[in-house]
């Protein structure tokens, strides 16, 4: 059976800033203030909070409380959700194609 990724983890994945927050998060966890450095002036701190609750919400990144500090650390299974469900499509296109190809081959060996 293929893998089902929740709408809300692709909503989440299509924005560009929320990509380069998990690619960040990927090597280290990171307070929110070390997040909001990352964009400078691009990007206010609201904005980064808004961006990081959507990725709570989608159940990409944990947020873990140490006194007033939040460390943002990231949740690998929603992705490997992704990319079981990007591989599933991936084989069965390469199936298709190898069957196109034989098929192809069988035609042009007949004429």
């Amino acid at each position: 059976m293929l893998s089902e990724v929740p709408d809300v983890v692709w909503k989440a994945l299509a924005d560009p800033v929320r990509r380069k927050i998990l690619e960040h998060l990927a090597v280290d966890d990171q307070t929110t203030g070390e997040i909001v450095e990352l964009f400078g002036d691009r990007l206010s701190r609201t904005g980064v909070m808004k961006h990081l609750d959507v990725l709570e919400d989608a159940r990409l990144i944990e947020i873990r409380r140490e006194g007033r500090t939040r460390l943002n650390v990231l949740e690998r299974a929603p992705l490997k959700e992704v990319a079981c469900w990007i591989s599933d499509r991936t084989r069965s296109h390469k199936r298709n194609l190898a069957r196109l190809k034989r098929l192809a081959e069988e035609s042009s060996a007949t004429e």
